[in-house]
């Protein structure tokens, strides 16, 4: 990146360079920002420098360059890498091409082999609540005379021997291979318990819309309402997330505070939505 000299440093600038973080962070693989900024890092009390060491650090980065870079001195070129990227040395070199010096570092930007795991699934999309009560009706778990002398575990084995047998005629199990990734910097114990939270109000939903509104079936609901609650060290760099209902489609992948406001704000409201249908 780069940033003439003969430009004042503006709000604009770090407004920008935020939102290119912000777009950054999301990312997983190792991250190197270098350039020109034309910043003066050598004066550490000049608010310009302040500011962008501490945009810096809220971002997890560090400037690994101190040694000067111009010829009239100061640290104007930058090498900034995660905190948690192995320790890069960045040697600088007058070689007399330009005012600014020669950086020179080395970078371990490989990738590790993908791993992948398998696991059982069944296609729920496809199961019939009507065939599988009637399946079951017919099967021995409905028929006292095959059961009445079994024990208790007998009766385990059967109960767990029939459905099984009556969901493998309807949905049955395949296997399926995934890739395991890693996540990233910022999706920490918080955001991942936000993240259930908001996909447990989604199930709430689609129980809503698959099921009739019956007082036979609003016990089965949670009696408490799931909230999605979000401090400010989560708002900057949130998980995405891709809920199923049209009302929640803007929270999808959400990469900046904006729209995770936004995502956080359409879900608390349909918690309060949520409540209010079961209370009326």
């Amino acid at each position: 990146m780069h940033r003439p000299g003969s430009a004042a440093i503006t709000v604009s600038f770090f407004a920008e360079l935020s939102d290119v973080l912000d777009r950054l962070s999301t990312y997983t693989d190792p991250l190197v920002l270098a350039g020109d900024l034309n910043i003066r890092l050598k004066c550490t009390a000049d608010p310009y420098t302040v500011e962008f060491c501490e945009l810096l650090y809220s971002y997890g980065l560090v400037q690994l360059v101190h040694d000067v870079t111009h010829d009239a001195g100061g640290t104007l070129d930058v090498v900034c890498s995660r905190s948690d990227l192995s320790c890069l040395s960045v040697d600088v070199h007058e070689i007399g091409l330009s005012d600014h010096h020669l950086l020179c570092w080395t970078a371990p930007f490989f990738r590790p082999d993908p791993l992948y795991l398998t696991a059982d699934h069944r296609l729920w999309r496809s199961f019939s609540l009507d065939a599988f009560l009637s399946a079951l009706q017919a099967s021995a778990l409905c028929d006292e005379q095959q059961f009445q002398q079994l024990d208790g575990d007998a009766l385990v084995q059967l109960y767990d021997d029939t459905v099984t047998a009556r969901l493998n005629e309807q949905i049955p199990v395949h296997c399926v291979s995934y890739r395991v990734r890693a996540s990233s910097l910022w999706f920490h114990e918080e955001c991942h318990t936000a993240k259930r939270a908001l996909r447990l109000t989604e199930r709430e939903l689609l129980v809503m819309l698959v099921f009739p509104r019956t007082p036979a079936l609003l016990p089965l609901l949670p009696t408490t309402p799931s909230t999605t609650v979000m401090s400010p060290s989560c708002v900057r760099r949130s998980p995405h997330s891709g809920p199923s209902a049209s009302m929640l489609s803007n929270c999808s992948h959400v990469s900046s505070g904006g729209r995770l406001i936004n995502c956080t704000a359409e879900a608390n409201s349909f918690v309060i939505w949520l409540a209010a249908w079961r209370s009326g």
